[in-house]
Parts: C-alpha cells; structure tokens; sequence
C-alpha cells in the first residue's frame, strides 16, 4: 500500500506518555509526487494516478482484453520461507538439487559422538561459512555473492540473534536481503536509483530507494515489538561490512516496510516472501479484483487482467485468499495490510452479494433458505481494533442470524463456529 493511502500516524513520536501516548492523530494527507514511477507508461498499458481520497493508484491506458500482462516487476528483495529454506535456491528461486554426504553424528545439545558418523542430505550447493544460503547451481551463487557477501556474518549469526530478541527469524532475513540489494544498486548501477528505466521484459530488481517510499505502517506495532526489533537488528548491522551498512532507524523501518507490503510466491509448491515497490503503491486491493498477480521466473511478479477492462479502468489486486467468509477476508486485511476494506463486495449487503454463500449455511429447518447475519456495522477508526480484535467477537453476542426463506434463525456465534469447523 502507498503512503499516502495510511493517513494515521502515531501519537508517540512527541515521546508523551500516560494518557495521550495511547492517542493517535490524523495526518494531513499529501498528494503522492509519481514522477519517479511515469517511466512505467511508456512500457505498460497504464497511467499513474495520485489523489487525497485514494493515494496512489493506476488505470488501464486503453481497453484491455482478459489476460493481457499489464506489467513486470522483479523484486527489489526476495526470501524464501523459513519451511522452505534449502528447498529453493535463495537467488533464482528454483529447486535446489540435493546429496548425501557422511557427518559426524551429534547428540540433541549438538556435541558430537565419538566415533559414530550418520548420513544426511543437504543442499548441493549452499554457502560453507554461514550455512544459511542455498542454491540450484555454482553459477547462480556466484550471481548471488555481491549481496550475500554483505549478508552473510549476520545470516551466521541471525538464528541466535531473532531467538535472544524474540523476533521472526524472516524480519532479519529480510532486513540482510534489503541491505544486500542497497549495495548492489551502488555497485552496479550508481546514480540511476531515482531514475530506474522500467521495461516490458527482462527486467532487472527495483532499486532499493523505491522500497522507502512504502508504508512501513509502523504506528501499528507494539512498543515492546518495536523495542525488541531495533535491539535485534542493532546486532544484525554490527556484523554487515561498514560499506553497505544502513543507520538503526532506517533498517527498522525497512523491516517494518518488507513485512507490510510484501506478496507471497509459489514455486513448485514452495513459498517466498518478495517486496515489490511498484506493484504495491499503485495496484489497490479489490475483493472483486480484475487482474491477478503470479511470481514466475523467480522473484518477478507478472500481472494480468482477469476480465476485459474499458480504458480509465483502476486496476486492482487481491490481498487475501478471495475465497473465504468476508469478515475473515476483513480480519486478515487489518492484520496483515492495516486496513478494514470497503470495496464494493465488502460493503454491499450481505444478501446481495456472493458472499451470501461463503458467509451463511444451509437452514437447518426448511433446508432451502441460506442462514446469514446481514452485519451493519462498519469500522471507521482501526487504531483501537488492530490492537484488540475481541471487538468483533463482541458484536456479535447476542445476535441471531436467519433464514431468508422461513423464520428460523441461529445464534450467530454458533454460525461462525460451523463456519469455522
């Protein structure tokens, strides 16, 4: 989401306490300046657009038949999942092949056993000092070696540090591969961060100077989060080269950046976590999207339209897994996005729309109505909600549900539970 989108910012920066560092205020909305991104018009079939009401946003330039690619982008950062961490090459994205090798065998405190070996498979091609890098093949390591060579002293030392500080192991991940990607952008291509030449294919990562114009939604975090964030990654900077070192404050927003913004790739039934600057500041999310995203040949993520779409069209994407009830969609938008959507599927009634059938059951009396709770309420103030989500579960007490084709009707927190089950 763009910046310019999340006008909410947080009470604490003045360093207040008691009573109003639990305030937050409204910040004045600024009109996003797109000149960096108009490059992307003369390649893609869209325009930039920018407003107070809407921040940053696209539309098709012409009329767009479904299926069309709208546009390429390769990731300025990508990690592989935690899960799949010596399944996928940590460069290209594809399988890592794998061979057996004879070890010393270690006890459950990791102290070897004297005199007994044991078998074991690993990655045939990975890092040897760190352990914490796997790759398809020697050439996509060497590809690699710039950005990981900045990463690698602090990948050796990451499990330990996000352990000791209680944080996710992949916000330190992904905070390495941000700085790996900062310094390759100074090494490769100086000076041209601002002026970042888009293409309609083989397309090379987004600068890193375009992540920072995201939304790190900071503001929603804990304090003790926050606290425990900067203290792990004060330790992660201390062993990254001084050259391709970024000061404490910026790191942590760019932690806070990858982790609000990033999309999800399958590959081969894999996941990775990539950040996509352009993608996420101009394409909104839409529970009745009409286009799709895909990530294929590595951390590129490829956009297509989903139905024809008429020139002036906006252009949107979904966040969430589009087929589930509509207050989870909700749920994990506020989570994970920060935001309670109110997109044309979300606000209309609940009988009018699709999701009649995702939110409602079968009556359980005359066993041809759809039993359904028609919620009125809207969230207009998130900030007390993102923290405290028993305020949806409390609305519903109480209420009934019913059948709109026969009176019978159900309690609706039994409804979710057989929604849920």
């Amino acid at each position: 989401m763009a910046a310019t989108t999340e006008p909410i910012v947080d009470a604490h920066a003045g360093g207040d306490n008691g009573a109003q560092a639990s305030k937050k205020k409204k910040a004045k909305k600024v009109v996003a300046d797109n000149t960096r991104y108009q490059g992307a018009e003369a390649v893609m079939p869209i325009l930039v657009k920018s407003s107070h009401a809407k921040g940053r946003y696209v539309v098709s330039s012409k009329e767009l038949p479904a299926g069309t690619l709208v546009t390429v982008e390769k990731a300025s950062a990508a990690i592989v999942r935690n899960q799949s961490f010596v399944s996928i090459c940590h460069h290209c994205l594809k399988t890592v092949p794998s061979k057996t090798q004879t070890r010393a065998k270690v006890d459950e405190q990791g102290v070897e056993v004297a005199g007994q070996t044991e078998r074991v498979t690993v990655p045939a091609h990975s890092c040897d000092k760190c352990k914490m890098a796997a790759y398809c093949s020697e050439a996509c390591q060497r590809q690699h070696a710039v950005e990981h060579g900045v990463q690698c002293d602090a990948l050796a030392r990451s499990n330990a540090i996000a352990a000791e500080h209680r944080v996710p192991l992949e916000h330190l991940r992904s905070l390495l591969a941000l700085v790996g990607r900062r310094f390759a952008d100074d090494k490769n291509m100086p000076g041209e961060g601002v002026h970042y030449k888009y293409a309609a294919q083989d397309v090379g990562p987004t600068p890193y100077s375009h992540v920072l114009d995201l939304n790190p939604n900071r503001h929603y975090l804990d304090r003790s989060a926050i606290k425990s964030m900067q203290q792990a990654l004060k330790e992660v900077l201390a062993l990254v080269p001084e050259a391709a070192r970024i000061s404490l404050p910026e790191a942590v927003e760019a932690a806070c950046i990858f982790n609000t913004n990033h999309h999800s790739l399958m590959v081969n039934g894999q996941q990775a976590l990539g950040v996509f600057p352009f993608s996420s500041l101009y394409f909104q999310h839409s529970c009745s999207p009409n286009c799709m995203y895909v990530g294929e040949n590595g951390a590129t993520l490829y956009i297509r339209t989903l139905t024809d779409v008429a020139a002036g069209t906006e252009l949107t994407i979904p966040y969430v897994e589009l087929y589930q009830p509509r207050e989870q969609r909700r749920r994990d938008l506020l989570m994970t996005r920060h935001f309670w959507c109110k997109c044309k599927r979300c606000s209309t009634l609940l009988s009018n729309s699709v999701d009649r059938l995702m939110d409602g059951i079968q009556c359980t009396e005359c066993k041809s109505g759809v039993m359904i709770f028609e919620e009125t309420k809207e969230v207009q103030d998130i900030n007390e909600l993102i923290t405290d989500m028993s305020a949806l579960d409390q609305e519903i007490q109480g209420k009934f549900a019913e059948c709109e084709a026969c009176p019978a009707k159900i309690e609706v927190t039994k409804l979710v539970d057989v929604l849920k089950a």
